[in-house]
């Protein structure tokens, strides 16, 4: 029996520069939840039940029994959830009693932890998003250099970037170059 062993889109890359460093991180397994308004008090009660917390509103991320989730769009969440699990999709459709539509979405992002005191002055460049100002927890769907990109801010100096797996090369490659022309 063949046993597949999981990899990760960029190979594992990290580049540090003084005051900043990126690193390609495995996140565990991404799972989209998707629901239709008549079914969003029922899901945000069994959500609250199941994992310990409300859904995330807009521009936030919790963190849940088992992860985190983050607001992904109206009626739409992310949950990043702890471990490997081929079936995370499957196990969060039965934990949401089929008030919301499921797919798992690991092989399809890639995620990236960018951190460091000169973060912001990286990411300034890189995201028209101001990120200075948000708290902790703050979760955004946005671009950058023209492709998609979720960014949730972890800490005061760490940020987690999660992009698509087919444009993730030339998302890495634009983060390093923005920051060789800051640092």
């Amino acid at each position: 029996m063949f046993k597949l062993i999981p990899q990760m889109p960029l190979g594992g890359v990290s580049k540090s520069w003084a005051g900043l460093n990126i690193a390609e991180v495995f996140s565990g397994e991404l799972v989209s939840v998707a629901f239709d308004d008549d079914n969003s008090k029922k899901l945000n009660t069994r959500f609250k039940k199941k994992y310990g917390v409300v859904p995330p509103g807009p521009n936030t991320f919790v963190s849940i029994q088992g992860g985190s989730a983050f607001w992904s769009g109206q009626n739409q969440l992310m949950l990043l959830l702890d471990g490997e699990n081929i079936n995370a999709d499957k196990d969060v459709a039965i934990k949401l009693d089929g008030l919301a539509y499921t797919s798992l979405q690991s092989d399809s992002w890639a995620s990236l932890t960018v951190g460091g005191e000169r973060v912001y002055d990286v990411l300034e460049r890189f995201t028209a998003l101001d990120l200075r100002q948000p708290r902790d927890g703050f979760a955004a769907r946005s671009s950058a250099h023209h492709m998609a990109v979720f960014i949730l801010k972890l800490s005061k100096t760490k940020f987690h970037l999660l992009t698509p797996r087919s444009s993730a090369q030339s998302f890495y490659d634009a983060l390093c170059h923005t920051a060789d022309n800051v640092i």
